[in-house]
């Protein structure tokens, strides 16, 4: 992918989840150097980190590898268990936001 059209599908995601809302949330995962779920230092794909966003709300949560997106992905949009880590994710981010769960 040429990278004006790498740049321009970051902006789109940009707009896309909300990261305007949340700029000091989004400052902070930009500097960020490890998964926000797992605590890993490889994002584990070639595209480097991914943008861990509310499907429900919009609301940008974190930078998370690509392994943690995927398995947050099958929890929230295929009701599949999570495991402890992904949960605890989850529900510091639900408490963070206010909401109970």
């Amino acid at each position: 992918m040429p990278s004006s059209d790498l740049s321009k599908r970051r902006g789109q995601m940009r707009r896309r989840i909300g990261w305007a809302a949340g700029e000091h949330e989004r400052a902070e995962a930009e500097r960020a150097t490890a998964c926000a779920c797992c605590g890993s230092s490889l994002p584990w794909n070639k595209h480097g980190w991914f943008a861990d966003h509310d499907h429900v709300t919009g609301r940008f949560r974190n930078k998370v590898c690509y392994l943690c997106n995927t398995a947050i992905a099958w929890v929230e949009d295929k009701g599949y268990p999570p495991s402890p880590q992904i949960f605890a994710y989850l529900q510091r981010h639900a408490l963070a936001a206010g909401f109970r769960g």
